[in-house]
């Protein structure tokens, strides 16, 4: 069974409403163990009562919805130099920005991510952000093959932030990396499939070497979550194609320069059978004009995620929190 999570900030409010929805439309309840929607927000209390509210969209699957504080999955371990650090770093930085104890709340839901497996209570984990909206009925094959390989899409290292991540995570686990051929890397976005035990490992070494995860993503270091599991399958394990296999289904994504065309696409997308996630970047919404809106809130109105009405309603609440950020 499949333990969902996703890490949630104020701002991803009305897009998880809709993610709840989509999981209860399309994720059959047997290939479910539990549901977890971890806060990354430094006003967590506002946030958890919010969030309360919201939990009836999951519908069929709300009875294994389970909200968690970021101190569920970090500072598990402050003592020594390491804990202090910690301690510093989060007071430091409590006025400066506005994720789980006022760290940077795009890169402490990084460790949220990477540290997912010392809270799932399964060893199959599906990591998500509350844009990813499912679209068509959900099997466990699907994310997972028969022998328990996480699946993913592979693409070649390119020059730009993939590449800038793939070797600041080579760094970080201090891997060699001039002694290697590297040409390609698992997908970095959502939605991720991956096991508790790789997760696991990854954290376990990323820590040995640098501290604790929150400390070292709080650091000047940039590695990223993704890359950190690259990284540490390809110096284990020789190439991620050793423990990850091919992903059938398309999840296709629409970010803030993907212009008309690649939201066309979007959109045809999801009339494809073979389409199992939508996503929209909260930073993409404000770039959609009304009529591409409208067109957006009508297809997911097809797909029973509402009327077309609320959807544009959580589309204008999305964009409008998130110009406030």
């Amino acid at each position: 069974m499949i333990t969902f999570l996703t890490v949630v900030h104020h701002r991803d409010l009305p897009l998880l409403m809709l993610q709840a929805k989509s999981m209860d439309q399309f994720v059959d309840r047997k290939i479910v163990s539990k549901i977890l929607v971890v806060i990354n927000d430094q006003k967590e209390h506002r946030l958890r009562l919010e969030l309360e509210r919201i939990l009836p969209n999951y519908g069929s699957l709300s009875g294994i919805v389970s909200v968690l504080s970021g101190d569920d999955v970090l500072a598990k371990g402050w003592a020594g130099l390491h804990g202090l650090k910690s301690r510093y770093i989060n007071r430091l930085q409590v006025h400066r920005h506005r994720g789980w104890r006022g760290n940077n709340g795009y890169r402490i839901q990084q460790a949220i991510k990477l540290a997912a497996g010392r809270i799932s209570p399964t060893e199959q984990i599906v990591i998500l952000d509350a844009k990813n909206l499912f679209v068509s009925p959900v099997c466990e094959t699907d994310f997972f093959d028969p022998e328990n390989k996480p699946l993913t899409s592979f693409q070649p290292v390119v020059e730009g932030i993939h590449k800038d991540w793939l070797d600041e995570s080579l760094k970080v686990l201090s891997i060699n990396k001039s002694k290697m051929n590297i040409f390609e890397t698992t997908k970095f976005v959502t939605p991720f499939s991956v096991t508790k035990e790789i997760l696991n490992s990854v954290c376990r070494e990323v820590e040995a070497k640098n501290g604790a995860l929150e400390v070292m993503f709080a650091s000047r270091k940039r590695p990223s979550e993704f890359m950190l599991i690259n990284a540490w399958a390809i110096e284990n394990f020789g190439g991620v194609r050793n423990i990850f296999g091919q992903e059938r289904r398309r999840h296709v994504g629409y970010w803030p320069d993907g212009g008309n065309e690649r939201f066309l696409e979007l959109l045809n997308a999801m009339v494809d059978p073979n389409t199992l996630t939508v996503s929209v970047h909260y930073k993409a919404l404000q770039h959609l004009s009304k009529q591409d809106r409208d067109g957006f809130a009508l297809a997911l109105e097809k797909k029973k995620l509402g009327s077309r009405e609320e959807v544009i309603s959580l589309l204008n609440d999305a964009d409008c929190r998130s110009s406030k950020t």
